[in-house]
């Protein structure tokens, strides 16, 4: 993010998204774009990403605060923490929203082999057409 708040990558969060939320798309555009050209496509799957980041972040401390189980003491009893149900929920989906948009190494670097790949039968491609090869 640049001083004057004007970004490289021409996406915009919607506007209910938390500050929180707004930084990390933007972050993680910003990272993106650097790579390579994003879409319509990028947009959705980066607000997921971000908002399941979102919860992560506020629901990580309260889950480890409170515990994954709680206590109901009219009964005596333990129940699942519904915010540990959300954590694990988002947790889930953020990892699937990471791999579409290729941010761990593995899948980055699975992006780059193929976009390596297509260039070169391109070219291939080109080469043939002019009988260069």
């Amino acid at each position: 993010m640049t001083a004057s708040n004007t970004f490289t990558h021409g996406l915009t969060p919607p506007s209910w998204f938390t500050v929180k939320a707004k930084n990390e798309f933007h972050r993680v555009a910003q990272l993106l774009s650097d790579r390579c050209e994003l879409d319509s496509l990028d947009q959705a799957t980066l607000e997921v990403y971000a908002i399941n980041y979102e919860k992560v972040m506020r629901l990580g401390p309260k889950v480890r605060k409170a515990g994954e189980t709680l206590h109901n003491p009219e009964k005596g009893t333990r129940y699942p923490n519904p915010d540990n149900n959300a954590l694990i929920s988002a947790m889930k989906s953020l990892g699937t929203a990471s791999e579409k948009l290729g941010l761990s190494p593995k899948d980055r670097s699975k992006i780059f082999e193929k976009k390596d790949a297509e260039d070169e039968d391109e070219l291939t491609e080109f080469e043939k057409e002019r009988g260069l090869v």
